[in-house]
């Protein structure tokens, strides 16, 4: 009489172990996760204010009006820090007030000041029927109130705030290493069996590819048992801050374990692509489903089958500093 053959517990036993850890995994990412993918913008730096004026007049002023009188005149009223310089013209890049008077008609007088990174004011004076001395003097008072406004500080400017798409930008540059649990199924054409089970993944992302580890346990219709290990790589597109997809390739061995067989396990192969949306759900946790569709091959009977897979998954994707 044949004894009965010893029934098998290791890859049951496996495979819970593994649905078990993934559920973990899935309960603790919603737990741990923070709030805050968006970094907030750059403090915007103040310019300092203008310490030096220049002074120039037109061919016109400078033949009526006196422009030694009317540095003269702005440096003893402007005080602080503001000197007058001497010379009315220096280099380009000095953050000075310049100051220029015109006299586009005989009666009016216009002074135009401006400083680095600000708007130009102009002052014009009516000079009908002045005394050139007398004129000089209310085009100098004209002068001193367009430098003063040049000069003061600039109201702080509040930083921009980061739009979608720069963020967007910024979290598919940053590299991030991500884990996670995934409830997952597959159809397989071999004999039309379906398989249901869990999987644990570990993925490296950098700027341009992705690279993945997997280990999936699974239980098919046809009462076999599935242990794979996967390895592959890709590519994360950042649509929106809460919102990816992931396209890739990859390859799987697997041992698969038949109904009521003893001994060893069958080595399959596959191959397959991926296609994947995530979400974020808070944090640094996300939600995602993939499909991937493939080609299986049993290796000991060298007999290819057509491979459709999908999965939901709930990650952890930190950012490796």
């Amino acid at each position: 009489m044949t004894p009965p053959v010893a029934e098998r517990s290791h890859p049951s036993t496996l495979r819970t172990a593994l649905l078990a850890l993934a559920c973990g995994t899935a309960a603790a990412l919603v737990v741990v996760g923070a709030p805050a993918h968006a970094e907030p913008a750059a403090a915007v730096e103040d310019e300092p204010p203008p310490t030096l004026i220049r002074i120039a007049l037109s061919k016109r002023a400078a033949e009526t009006i006196s422009e030694v009188r009317v540095r003269r005149l702005v440096g003893l009223q402007v005080g602080g820090d503001l000197q007058v310089a001497p010379e009315p013209y220096g280099p380009l890049d000095e953050n000075v007030v310049r100051v220029f008077i015109d006299l586009p008609s005989p009666t009016i007088a216009a002074i135009q000041a401006v400083a680095p990174k600000r708007r130009i004011t102009v002052r014009r004076v009516d000079v009908a029927g002045l005394p050139w001395d007398a004129a000089t003097r209310f085009v100098a008072i004209a002068a001193i109130e367009a430098i003063r406004l040049q000069a003061r500080p600039q109201p702080r400017r509040k930083p921009r705030p980061p739009t979608a798409a720069e963020i967007a930008e910024r979290q598919a540059k940053t590299p991030s290493l991500e884990m996670g649990g995934a409830l997952t199924g597959a159809w397989l054409s071999d004999d039309g069996s379906g398989l249901l089970g869990s999987r644990l993944r570990f993925t490296f992302h950098q700027r341009v590819l992705s690279e993945h580890l997997g280990f999936s346990a699974l239980g098919s219709t046809s009462g076999a048992e599935w242990l794979e290990g996967s390895v592959g790589v890709g590519h994360r597109t950042f649509w929106l801050p809460d919102v990816r997809t992931m396209v890739g390739v990859g390859a799987a061995a697997a041992g698969v374990f038949a109904e009521g067989a003893s001994g060893d396990a069958d080595p399959w192969l596959r191959a397959y692509a991926s296609l994947g949306v995530g979400i974020r759900v808070v944090g640094d946790a996300w939600l995602s489903v993939d499909v991937e569709p493939g080609l299986a091959v049993d290796a000991k009977n060298e007999s290819p089958a057509a491979w459709l897979g999908a999965s939901m998954a709930i990650s952890y994707d930190g950012a490796v500093e």
